[in-house]
């Protein structure tokens, strides 16, 4: 019996550090994309090159070309989809993470933070309440404020 158990255990301890390893893998992927973006986007500005959005479309700069005429609608788009389905806090917080991730020197000390955010989101009336409105499948109603309610960490 005490043989299983510890299989168990190191079967999951296995499990949590390929989990830990993704997690830094996705981490470094996510920097260099972005370090990538940011080359491209100064080139594009130092170079003072005329380019068309549609030349660029896969470039990854953009999120997404569209039409000038459903610019605004496409942006209102987005922004609806943001306001009606997340919470302010929880999006802040998210901001914050990834402006946050690209400054630290290594992975860990980015999970780290992370894992201190997602234990603190947890926590948080705005977590019940998404869950909550999953389980009723209605619209989440979260109540919390950014200038009010984001943690002092």
């Amino acid at each position: 019996m005490k043989t299983q158990n510890v299989v168990r255990v190191s079967l999951l301890g296995c499990h949590f550090f390929q989990i830990l390893l993704a997690v830094i893998y996705l981490i470094l992927q996510a920097k260099h994309r972005l370090l990538s973006a940011f080359a491209k986007a100064a080139e594009l500005t130092y170079t003072g090159r005329v380019f068309r959005a549609v030349e660029e479309a896969s470039s990854g700069l953009f999120n997404c070309v569209v039409p000038q005429e459903r610019v605004v609608s496409k942006a209102t788009e987005i922004a609806a989809e943001i306001a009606e389905n997340t919470s302010a806090v929880s999006v802040a917080l998210s901001e914050a993470l990834l402006w946050h991730g690209l400054m630290e020197e290594y992975p860990q000390s980015v999970y780290l933070i992370e894992s201190r955010c997602f234990y603190w989101a947890g926590r948080q009336r705005n977590a019940y309440e998404g869950i909550q409105s999953f389980l009723e499948k209605r619209p989440p109603k979260f109540t919390m404020s950014v200038s009010d309610d984001m943690p002092d960490f």
